[in-house]
C-alpha cells in the first residue's frame, strides 16, 4: 500500500515529479499518483497547476510542463496527450496510437487535430481533455502491427503505415475525420506500404472489405 506523508517537511515537488515521470514513463500523472507523497493530491494539483508546473487535462489528469515553456501558453498535441494518457493508465504497451491520429504522427495528415484516438484493451467513453477530446478504441493491441514512438510527453506505441491503412479503411470517420481526409490519409500512406503485409493483417484482423478498398486505391495510384 503506498504511503501518505502527513508529518514532516513536504516533500519537493522538484524530486517527487522526476520519480513520477520515471515511474509511469508518461509526463501525464494522475491526482491517484499524488496520494503516495501528499496527504491531499487534489490540493496539491491545483497548487502546481497555478504555478505552471502542471497543466490541468481533465478530472484526475495533470501534463507536467516541462521547465523551458513554463510561464508561457503551451499546448500539448492532442496525439501525444492521448498517448501520455494511455501510458499512465494502462503501461506502455497495453495502449497505441491508432486510425487518424496514427496517420498524424507518421506525416499522413499534414493538418491539426482535435481528437485524438488511442487503441485500448478495454472499453471507454470518450474523455474531454483542454486540448482537445481523446476517443478509446477497443482493440486486441497484441494483434496490431505496431512501431515505437517517442513523444514530448511519452514513449509507446503507434500503429505502422499498413495498420493505419487498414483501420483507416475499416472505418473511416472514426475520431471524427471526414471520408474524403481519411482517403486522403490511405493515399499518401499507400505508396510506402508493403501491401503483402497489408493482405496479411486484413485476413489475421478479419478486415475482407477493408483491404477489397485497398487494393482498388493501391491499382488506382499506378
Amino acid at each position: 500500500m503506498s504511503q501518505v506523508i502527513t508529518e514532516g517537511p513536504m516533500p519537493h515537488r522538484r524530486s517527487i515529479l522526476p520519480r513520477l515521470m520515471a515511474s509511469t514513463d508518461s509526463r501525464v500523472i494522475r491526482t491517484q499518483d499524488l496520494s503516495a507523497f501528499y496527504s491531499n493530491p487534489a490540493k496539491e494539483a491545483a497548487r502546481l497547476t497555478r504555478q505552471g508546473v502542471l497543466l490541468r487535462l481533465a478530472t484526475g489528469y495533470f501534463v507536467i510542463v516541462p521547465e523551458e515553456r513554463r510561464g508561457g501558453i503551451w499546448r500539448p498535441a492532442i496525439e501525444d496527450v492521448a498517448l501520455a494518457l494511455g501510458v499512465a493508465d494502462y503501461g506502455e504497451s497495453r495502449a497505441a496510437l491508432v486510425g487518424p491520429s496514427a496517420a498524424r504522427v507518421l506525416g499522413a495528415l499534414p493538418r491539426a487535430l482535435s481528437v485524438g484516438v488511442l487503441a485500448v484493451p478495454v472499453h471507454r467513453s470518450p474523455l474531454t481533455t483542454t486540448v482537445g477530446k481523446v476517443v478509446f478504441t477497443f482493440r486486441n493491441i497484441e494483434r496490431l502491427d505496431l512501431q515505437k514512438l517517442t513523444t514530448d510527453l511519452a514513449a509507446g506505441y503507434t500503429a505502422t503505415a499498413e495498420q493505419t491503412v487498414l483501420d483507416l479503411a475499416a472505418r473511416p470517420t472514426l475520431g471524427g475525420i471526414s471520408d474524403e481526409l481519411a482517403a486522403e490519409a490511405r493515399m499518401a500512406l499507400l505508396a510506402r506500404c508493403d501491401l503483402d503485409l497489408v493482405t496479411h493483417l486484413a485476413h489475421i484482423q478479419h478486415r475482407p472489405r477493408a483491404l477489397s478498398l485497398l487494393r482498388i486505391e493501391a491499382a488506382g495510384s499506378d
